[in-house]
């Protein structure tokens, strides 16, 4: 491809760390092959245990991008909120 895909990805990520997430996680088919192979070089890694069907006969499987030390398998670290539900700092 034109690259477009890698780039999004990369500026989602660029975005989650700024936003101090730390931890990305997303969905996707499993016939987007081409997909997988572009998060796994971004730095994903499979969580099948967040694997899910949103409808009947819609399966997505699920990455995870650490953002800061993590290990498979574990619960991991907590998601960033988004903006308007996180706390005020005073």
């Amino acid at each position: 491809g034109s690259g477009a895909g890698a780039a999004l990805v990369e500026a989602c990520i660029a975005q989650a760390r700024a936003d101090g997430c730390r931890l990305v996680r997303l969905s996707t088919q499993a016939s987007m092959t081409a997909a997988h192979r572009l998060y796994v070089r971004a730095g994903f890694v499979r969580t099948p245990s967040y694997d899910w069907a949103p409808v009947p006969g819609i399966d997505l499987l699920a990455y995870a991008l650490p953002l800061l030390p993590w290990t498979p398998g574990s619960a991991g670290p907590p998601t960033c909120l988004p903006r308007s539900r996180r706390p005020s700092v005073r």
